[in-house]
């Protein structure tokens, strides 16, 4: 057996919901020996029998599952990590989500307080009055906006995960908001009920806070542990019998008896 180890960096973020599941199923490939997801660092550690697979059907087979990544062998624990720094810097994938997050949370909060204004349940709870000819169409086009564009990038987890067999949040999510959506639209233009306009849109502005506020969380935490891998010796010295050899760090598994 030609035991190998390889760190990819991944091409989407996985989010904390998710690795436990995403390793399971990678861990059932043939010819993987273990796995490890940092959704953290977006980065996947594999441990692998060369003689049975290779790295591209690696990445091939973890692209099926919806990780898609990219990266080469291990090098020397400097050199690697100084490499994942510089492209860290160029491709924060963290920074974008966290802006996208943040843009479509305040355009869902924006558009939610018209519709919060305009809902008859909201009227009703507070005891005012405020219609016109054609307000429940106002209502939908508001929701729709909302249930559309504030809800996509749930929609697109959700595909990617049913796609691989994985139920996550995402699809939680988008089940919920599609059908509170449908029902309402068949209560605007089908049938008489109570619509879940206002529902829907505060769920999508809660749900988008959250996201955003974990994506800065996450962020951080990144930043933090780019410091503290500056402090990791490129080499150590691992006890194998009665010899100590000089290996790379990023050799080091666990089990192993360092001096």
């Amino acid at each position: 057996m030609q035991k190998r180890s390889v760190t990819l960096a991944l091409k989407e973020y996985v989010g904390p919901d998710c690795p436990c599941s995403i390793e399971n199923r990678i861990r059932e490939m043939h010819g993987v020996l273990d796995v490890a997801i940092n959704p953290v660092a977006d980065a996947v550690q594999l441990i692998y029998d060369a003689d049975i697979v290779n790295l591209d059907h690696l990445k091939h087979m973890l692209a099926q599952l919806g990780c898609r990544c990219e990266g080469e062998e291990e090098r020397p624990a400097r050199a690697h990590m100084e490499h994942e720094q510089h492209k860290a810097k160029e491709h924060d994938h963290h920074a974008m989500m966290e802006r996208d997050f943040r843009r479509r949370f305040w355009i869902v909060l924006a558009l939610s307080v018209p519709l919060l204004l305009l809902s008859p349940t909201i009227q009703v709870w507070f005891g005012y009055s405020l219609t016109f000819p054609g307000v429940r169409y106002v209502l939908f086009v508001l929701a729709s906006v909302i249930a559309i564009y504030g809800t996509w990038p749930f929609y697109k987890n959700a595909a990617k995960a049913l796609r691989t067999g994985i139920l996550d949040m995402s699809v939680l999510v988008s089940l919920a908001v599609t059908a509170g959506y449908l029902f309402s639209v068949g209560s605007t233009f089908l049938f008489t009920a109570v619509d879940f306009y206002w529902e829907i849109s505060t769920l999508v502005a809660v749900l988008l806070l959250g996201h955003w506020l974990e994506m800065r969380a996450v962020r951080g935490t990144a930043g933090a542990l780019k410091e503290l891998t500056k402090l990791i010796p490129p080499m150590a010295n691992r006890v194998v019998g009665d010899r100590v050899e000089e290996v790379p760090t990023s050799e080091i598994q666990k089990g192993d008896l360092l001096l």
